[in-house]
Order: C-alpha cells, then sequence, then structure tokens
C-alpha cells in the first residue's frame, strides 16, 4: 500500500462531476477506464458468465481477487502489453512532480476568457445612459 496516496477535494453539490472529469484528465490515472490502460480496480465481482467477461487488466497486474481467479476468465490482455503501456503511458505523461505547477493547472481550468471578460456586459432591458446612442 506504499505505493498508493489519497488526497480528497471537497466540492459543492454537483461541482464533483466537473471536478472529478477534470482531475482525470489532468492526471490520466492509468486504472481509470478513459485511459484503457489497467482498467477494473473498481469492479466488483460479475460472474464470468455474464456478458463473457474477461479478467481486468488491474487484476492480471494484481491476482488475489477470487472472483477475477475463474479458469474460465481470460485476460483481457497479456501482463507483458499492460506493463508496456504503463511505460510508454508514464513517457509520453510524465508524473507531475511540482506541487505548485498542479494547482497552477487546475485553477487555469476555472479561468475566465481575458477577452469576453473585458467586454462590458449590457443588459438589453435596461434604460439607455444618457452618453448611450442608439444603434
Amino acid at each position: 500500500m506504499e505505493d498508493f496516496e489519497c488526497r480528497r477535494l471537497v466540492t459543492a453539490t454537483n461541482a464533483q462531476l466537473f471536478a472529478e472529469a477534470h482531475l482525470i484528465s489532468l492526471f490520466l490515472p492509468i486504472w481509470n477506464s478513459d485511459t484503457g490502460i489497467c482498467w477494473g480496480i473498481s469492479m466488483h465481482g460479475d460472474d464470468v458468465d455474464t456478458r463473457s467477461n474477461t479478467r481486468p487488466p488491474w487484476d492480471v497486474l494484481h491476482p488475489g481477487r477470487s472472483w477475477t481467479m475463474d479458469q474460465k476468465r481470460k485476460d483481457s490482455k497479456p501482463k507483458a502489453q499492460i506493463i508496456g503501456e504503463i511505460e510508454q503511458h508514464f513517457i509520453s505523461h510524465p508524473v507531475f512532480k511540482d506541487r505548485d505547477h498542479i494547482i497552477e493547472l487546475f485553477l487555469e481550468a476555472f479561468a475566465q476568457d481575458p477577452l469576453i471578460a473585458a467586454e462590458p456586459v449590457q443588459d438589453d432591458d435596461a434604460e439607455p445612459k444618457q452618453n448611450d446612442t442608439p444603434d
């Protein structure tokens, strides 16, 4: 377990969907199904005959969950392929080493476009100001 670390992000209701999607796109975790590399960590024991399930890459690398060890269940990918995909992933997407850089990238996602922000917002129903001229 020394290989794993957990952090929490407290958000307003429904903001967690945006935060989760952004964190996944920022960190590209190999165990997330979106990366297609080592998914299966959150699976909870589908029967081997259900949808002809294969052994998830997570369980190919981390054998031990009894429901994945059925001999009828085939590996979804060979172990060497999974390891190669992980190595290539970290070559293409190096691990962040600077916490401040992570925070900067995260906050950039919330930044407002400066060109849009520079344009004043005008209420169409508002009375024109004295110095306003009609179009």
